[in-house]
């Protein structure tokens, strides 16, 4: 009996495996993030140049610049050729126009003027001398020549007029110019080549 139980005990043994050890459970390994590949920058592709409208665009920048280098030789040569402008005319002042007035030619007529006259007037008691010049015009001048001639004559009767005036005719001025009215008078009535047009009294004194 003894024996059988053994047999079962190896028995047992050899068809059970020992018993593994547990191991603690490995930790998993970190899922590494993937990485992003940065994509290089897209080249744009280069504007293909047409190289029509390059050969138009050139052509006409030579033509620019040969039309402004024609534009200046031609304004150089223009001003260079061109003759200096003459100074202006001095600027003349306008003058007024002044109305020419007439020259009027003074006609002094011909006077014979005479020698003053000293004639004592008045009462006996009252007389004054009287100093009086007479200037005669005459008609011509021949005439003064004529006086000239007769001059004792004509004094005498001038003398003889002033001696019978009273003292109050040659102080009073209406009086006075009768008194020369009348030494013409006694003038032209010892004249004959003319006449005396008018007497003045030029001076006259009383003391």
């Amino acid at each position: 009996m003894a024996k059988k139980k053994r047999r079962t005990e190896l028995d047992i043994d050899m068809t059970m495996p020992p018993a593994e050890e547990a191991r603690p459970p490995e930790p998993e390994p970190a899922q590494e993030e993937p990485v992003k590949e940065i994509a290089p920058p897209e080249e744009k592709p280069q504007a293909k140049i047409n190289k029509i409208k390059l050969s138009m665009i050139i052509s006409g920048a030579l033509g620019l610049v040969s039309l402004l280098g024609a534009l200046t030789l031609g304004a150089w040569v223009y001003f260079k050729a061109a003759p200096e402008k003459p100074a202006p005319p001095p600027k003349v002042e306008k003058k007024r126009a002044v109305p020419l007035v007439p020259k009027v030619r003074a006609v002094i007529p011909p006077l014979y003027e005479f020698s003053s006259f000293l004639v004592s007037v008045g009462k006996k008691n009252h007389q004054s001398l009287v100093k009086i010049t007479f200037a005669a015009e005459l008609s011509e001048d021949n005439v003064s020549d004529e006086i000239a001639r007769n001059l004792v004559l004509i004094r005498e009767n001038i003398f003889t007029l002033l001696k019978s005036k009273p003292l109050e005719e040659f102080r009073d001025e209406k009086k006075k110019r009768h008194l020369a009215v009348e030494v013409a008078i006694i003038l032209n009535e010892s004249i004959q080549s003319g006449a005396v047009v008018k007497v003045y009294i030029t001076e006259l004194v009383i003391q």
